[in-house]
């Protein structure tokens, strides 16, 4: 029995000593987080400018490198914001950031990559690193989730958490606001700049099979559905879309994967969310990828973006006629 409470005690401990240690350094910057935190800030500055209804692009590196905000702004006459930059920080941080940046009147279009259709407190490397780098992120999730997150920092992680920055540190390569244009879109992802190696990463890719994961009872429904509740309250209008993605056989023949991306629509619908376009028909082929399965190239971006204008055009049609209705003094009419 002395053994027992022994070992029990010493667990207790060193989870103890863990926790704290952990602690210890929560929202301490660290050289993984710089690009993600310095993106998401310089989209929220893009934003402060803006006056008057907007469209914000909600999602993760799919928005980022898919939507042409420039083409989407020139149909639609409103200044356009690419809120996309990393799908690993989750559905929970993308829609806090959403939050922070719609107002009265916007128009939100999600094209969320599919793997946060399946968000259940999971969590991923990014997460654990992003999560623990924001002062305050960590307090403000869900007690699972924090649980997830404190026992899945590495040591490593830990170390660099409590070195933060270094000195003279700053965010390099393809991915960060360095590399995006005035309206949060990604740039220098045209196919001339592919290396070699992109390529080959791109046509080695394999099927994803978010069908065989995917459950109907997740954390993501709920988040989802208070986001869309949200929204109504304050008169801004979600659209959800298919993401762009990378085509694979699997996906027409594999009855499990066929079956969550045709009935992927209806299920959101049934949740009360407006859901457009059948993903199937928002698949490419390797040669219109960058170097993941969603990061389409710069000249790909335009035929992706094309089909999205003509798909939301009768919903940002209506949307544009009920906003010049609503600003008719004595008209009557609210949206």
């Amino acid at each position: 029995m002395k053994i027992i409470v022994g070992f029990f005690g010493g667990f207790c401990g060193a989870a103890l000593l863990w926790i704290l240690l952990v602690m210890g350094q929560l929202g301490n910057a660290t050289p993984d987080s710089q690009w993600v935190r310095q993106a998401y800030a310089y989209k929220r500055a893009l934003s402060d400018k803006i006056s008057g209804p907007k469209i914000v692009i909600v999602g993760g590196s799919a928005a980022l490198f898919s939507i042409n905000s420039i083409a989407l702004q020139e149909r639609y006459h409103r200044p356009v914001i690419n809120l996309g930059v990393n799908a690993g920080v989750s559905l929970p941080y993308i829609l806090e950031q959403a939050k922070a940046v719609l107002t009265p009147g916007d128009t939100a279009l999600l094209p969320l990559e599919y793997p946060l259709y399946n968000y259940n407190y999971t969590i991923n490397p990014v997460m654990v690193d992003f999560y623990l780098s924001e002062p305050g992120l960590l307090a403000k999730q869900a007690w699972q989730l924090q649980l997830k997150l404190l026992f899945a920092v590495t040591p490593e992680r830990l170390i660099q958490g409590y070195r933060g920055i270094p000195r003279g540190f700053s965010v390099q390569g393809l991915y960060g606001p360095h590399h995006m244009n005035a309206h949060g879109d990604q740039t220098h992802s045209e196919v001339a700049r592919q290396s070699e190696n992109q390529k080959a990463i791109v046509n080695s890719l394999t099927p994803r099979h978010y069908g065989k994961n995917f459950s109907k009872k997740n954390e993501a429904w709920n988040l989802l559905t208070a986001f869309q509740h949200w929204a109504d309250s304050r008169n801004i209008c979600l659209i959800f879309i298919p993401p762009s993605f990378l085509f694979q056989q699997a996906y027409i023949t594999d009855p499990v994967e066929n079956h969550f991306y045709t009935t992927l629509p209806a299920l959101a619908r049934k949740k009360g969310l407006t859901y457009l376009g059948r993903p199937l028909e928002y698949m490419f082929p390797p040669d219109y990828y960058f170097d993941t399965p969603y990061h389409l190239t710069a000249e790909a971006r335009q035929i992706y973006t094309t089909r999205i204008i003509e798909l939301i055009g009768p919903i940002m049609n209506k949307e544009i006629i009920h906003s010049h209705v609503q600003r008719i003094p004595g008209s009557g009419y609210r949206f």
